[in-house]
C-alpha cells in the first residue's frame, strides 16, 4: 500500500488522518480476533482440559477476567500494530514511492517487524516442543524403571474394621479369614494385607533411634518409611529378600518386635557389619527396639526418585484399622476385585470398601501430574508452531506477489520451477535458522528445569532437540513450498505483464 499511502499524502492528507485510517482497520481486526479467540476459548479450554486430564478439578469455563484480560490484550494488540504502518508512512519518500511500480523493486524484503515476529514464533514453538518431548521422554522412562515391586496383575482392596468397633482379636481372625479365603480363589496367585498401599500418595516417616547411640535432642532425627504388613507380602508383589528371612506367622504375634529393612537402609545404617539381629526404634530412643531379620531389595515407596527411601517394614499384629488386602492375580483385575469384595461383604457385610483398584493406577496417578504438562505443552508447541506456519506463509504468499514479475523474468531466462521454489524455501529456512539459534538457549534451560521432575532424563536431551528442529523446519519448508508452487504456475508472459 505504499503507493497508495503516497497519493493520500499527496492529495492533502494528513499523518493523523492516515494514523486513524490505520488504527481503525487494526482495531477491527484485532476486535474480531478477540471475539472468535473467546469464543474459541469457551468451548476450546473445557475439551483440553478433559484431552489433557488434568489430576484436579478444574474451573475451565472463562469468566469476566479472561474476558477483560482478551479485551485488553486485543486492544494493545490493535494499538501496536495499527501504529507501526502510520509510524513508517511518516517518512516515505513520496517523490520515489509515486514513480515507482507496485512489484518493480527486484528485491522486496519484508519487514524487520514481520521477520522478527516470525522469528520469535519459531524460537517460542523450538522450547514449547522441547518442552514437551522432554516430558513425554521422561514419562516413557518412568514407565520402564523399575520400581522394585510388582504392580501389574496386582488389585488392592481397602477397609476399615475400626468403623464397626473391632478390636485388636476381632480384626485379627478378621483379616486370616479373609485372605484364606481370598487365597483360596481360582486364579489368585497370592494374597496378603499392608497398613499402606505402595504409591497410594501416603508415607508415614519415622525417626530412628538405635540402642547405645546418643541422641542429640538438636539434630535433626534419621528417618525412614514404616509399613506394616502381613506374611506373604514381599512374596505377594515379587520383592526380592536378599538376606534373611521374610515374615512369618510367629512375627505377626503383639511383642515379636521384628522388623525387614530395605538395601539403602541397611546399607546407610550398617554398612560395616551384617544387618541382620541390627536392632532400631521407630518409636523414640525408649523402644521397642526391634531386631531385623531380613534385607529386601529397594523399592520406591511413593514416587519416582534417583535414590529409593530407606524403608522398614514392620509385621501387622492385626490391629484395628484401615488396610489394604492386595491380590495377585493373571485375571482381569475387574473381576478379581468384584470377587475380592464379595469374600469380605460375606465376613461382614457392614464392613466399608474404601477403593478397589488395580495396583498398577497408583503407580499411574504418581505421573498424572508430569502426563497433563507434557500433552498440555505439546497442544501449546503445536499451537504455537501453526501460528508461525501462517505467518510465515503470509509473508511468502505476499512476498510471491511483490515478485511476481521477476518469476516471469527469471523463468522467461531458463529458470524451472524449482529453482523459483527453492528461492522461497532457502529464505523462509532462514528464518526458521534464526529461529532456532533464538530458541535454542531457551529451550535448553527448559528442558534442563524439566528434567529434574522425572527420572531416567538427561538435563540437555539431544534428541528432543533434534526432533523438535527437524519438526519446525518441516513446518517452515511447507509454508513456504505451498506459495512458491503455487507462483510456478504463473505462466511468464502474464507475469511480464503484471503491475
Amino acid at each position: 500500500r505504499q503507493r497508495e499511502i503516497s497519493i493520500r499524502l499527496a492529495i492533502g492528507a494528513t499523518r493523523g488522518t492516515l494514523t486513524r485510517l490505520f488504527l481503525s482497520e487494526s482495531l477491527v481486526l484485532a476486535a474480531a480476533a478477540g471475539i472468535v479467540g473467546h469464543i474459541v476459548a469457551m468451548w476450546g479450554t473445557e475439551a483440553i482440559v478433559r484431552l489433557v486430564g488434568v489430576p484436579a478439578a478444574v474451573e475451565s469455563t472463562p469468566d469476566w477476567r479472561v474476558i477483560l484480560f482478551t479485551i485488553g490484550v486485543s486492544a494493545l494488540a490493535g494499538i501496536a500494530f495499527g501504529l507501526t504502518p502510520s509510524l513508517r508512512a511518516a517518512g516515505l519518500p513520496l517523490t520515489s514511492w509515486l514513480r515507482s511500480e507496485p512489484g518493480s523493486d527486484s528485491r522486496p524484503q519484508t519487514s524487520r517487524l514481520q521477520r522478527a515476529l516470525i522469528i520469535g514464533q519459531l524460537a517460542l514453538s523450538l522450547v514449547m516442543l522441547a518442552s514437551a518431548g522432554i516430558l513425554i521422554r521422561g514419562l516413557a522412562a518412568a514407565w520402564r524403571t523399575d520400581v522394585g515391586f510388582a504392580y501389574e496383575g496386582r488389585v488392592a482392596v481397602s477397609t476399615d474394621p475400626r468403623l464397626q468397633n473391632y478390636d485388636q482379636p476381632r480384626a485379627a481372625a478378621l483379616y486370616a479369614r479373609a485372605l484364606t479365603a481370598i487365597r483360596a480363589l481360582p486364579g489368585v496367585d497370592g494374597a496378603t494385607l499392608a497398613h499402606l498401599v505402595p504409591f497410594g500418595g501416603r508415607v508415614f516417616v519415622h525417626g530412628l533411634s538405635f540402642p547405645g547411640r546418643s541422641v542429640d535432642e538438636n539434630a535433626r532425627p534419621d528417618r525412614v518409611s514404616v509399613n506394616h504388613v502381613w506374611t506373604n507380602f514381599f512374596a505377594t508383589l515379587r520383592i526380592p529378600i536378599v538376606l534373611g528371612r521374610d515374615f512369618t506367622d510367629v512375627d505377626l504375634r503383639p511383642g515379636t518386635d521384628t522388623a525387614i529393612v530395605s538395601e539403602t537402609m541397611a546399607q546407610r545404617y550398617w554398612p560395616d557389619v551384617d544387618p541382620i539381629g541390627q536392632r532400631f526404634s521407630v518409636d523414640g530412643p525408649n523402644g521397642p527396639f526391634r531386631a531385623v531379620v531380613g534385607v529386601a531389595r529397594d523399592v520406591q515407596i511413593d514416587e519416582f526418585t534417583e535414590r529409593p527411601w530407606p524403608a522398614a517394614w514392620l509385621p501387622h499384629t492385626g490391629e484395628a484399622g484401615e488396610v489394604v488386602v492386595l491380590t495377585a492375580s493373571a485375571r482381569p483385575p475387574a473381576q478379581v476385585i468384584r470377587e475380592v469384595e464379595g469374600v469380605i461383604r460375606g465376613l461382614d457385610r457392614d464392613l466399608p470398601l474404601f477403593s478397589s483398584r488395580p495396583l498398577r493406577d497408583y503407580v499411574a496417578e504418581r505421573l498424572d501430574g508430569e502426563r497433563a504438562l507434557s500433552k498440555l505443552l505439546a497442544i501449546c508447541g503445536v499451537m504455537a508452531l501453526a501460528l508461525a506456519g501462517l505467518g510465515l506463509y503470509g509473508v511468502t504468499a505476499y512476498s510471491v506477489t511483490l515478485r511476481t514479475r521477476e518469476i516471469g523474468v527469471r523463468m522467461a531466462l531458463g529458470a524451472g520451477a524449482r529453482d523459483v521454489q527453492q528461492l522461497f524455501v532457502r529464505d523462509s529456512l532462514r528464518l526458521a535458522v534464526r529461529g532456532l539459534m533464538w530458541g535454542l538457549l531457551p529451550a535448553i534451560a527448559a528442558t534442563y528445569g524439566l528434567s529434574g521432575m522425572l527420572v531416567g532424563v538427561f538435563p540437555v536431551d539431544p534428541v528432543t532437540l533434534i526432533a523438535s528442529a527437524i519438526m519446525l523446519a518441516g513446518v517452515t519448508a511447507l509454508a513456504a513450498y505451498i506459495p512458491a508452487r503455487r507462483a510456478t504456475r504463473v505462466d511468464p508472459l502474464v507475469a511480464l505483464r503484471t503491475e
